[in-house]
């Protein structure tokens, strides 16, 4: 056989290899991607959920704020010519829409400024809560009590493995100081509610 057939067929089988290559190399990815697919939009799902959340408690944590930074002050509520305890245990921190405060909570909507006597949401000044203001998905119950300090809780009407898997990953993110998942049976809705400290008094002065 000549020399020049002899690189012929070594280039042939060098083209071949590489083909060989390429095709498994292919074949690779294509199985990654396909057993990838099954979990993505599941996590896509939470991703979505989890950041939703996570801007309107922003603006709640913001609507907050801004009463107790703008009335700094604390007031007599009770009218009794003191101003103490009895008035606010977490002065200046919105109380409930009936100016008291206590372990019954309040929707978070309803709650008030105490130095303003105002809501401190409000859609006339575009506080709009896309995902939690569906009650009939969602409960917000704000706390302001001097055991626990001043607490959002939010729980879901419906079952959602989408929302458990949510709250244990927010509460796996978080300190104890700031949030802790609830799964007591019957304190829950779906057996997951999720407590969000805005200021926590037993186990963090």
């Amino acid at each position: 056989m000549s020399i020049q057939s002899k690189s012929h067929h070594r280039q042939s089988g060098t083209v071949i290899t590489y083909l060989l290559i390429a095709l498994f190399l292919i074949g690779i990815l294509t199985v990654t991607m396909m057993s990838g697919s099954s979990i993505n939009p599941q996590t896509q799902r939470l991703d979505s959920l989890q950041n939703q959340f996570e801007a309107d408690l922003s603006r709640i944590l913001n609507g907050i704020n801004a009463c107790i930074l703008g009335f700094p002050t604390a007031i007599d509520i009770d009218g009794d010519g003191d101003v103490d305890t009895d008035d606010n245990p977490n002065a200046p921190y919105p109380i409930y829409d009936d100016n008291s405060t206590g372990s019954g909570g309040d929707e978070f909507q309803d709650i008030l400024c105490p130095g303003s006597g105002q809501p401190v949401f409000s859609s006339a000044r575009g506080d709009f809560f896309p995902l939690l203001s569906n009650s009939a998905e969602y409960t917000v119950t704000y706390f302001n009590d001097s055991t626990e300090g001043i607490r959002l809780v939010f729980d879901r009407t419906l079952d959602s493995q989408i929302w458990l898997a949510m709250v244990n990953r927010i509460d796996e993110q978080s300190s104890q100081c700031q949030a802790e998942v609830d799964t007591s049976t019957g304190s829950c809705a779906t057996g997951a509610c999720l407590t969000y400290w805005v200021r926590r008094l037993s186990t963090c002065p």
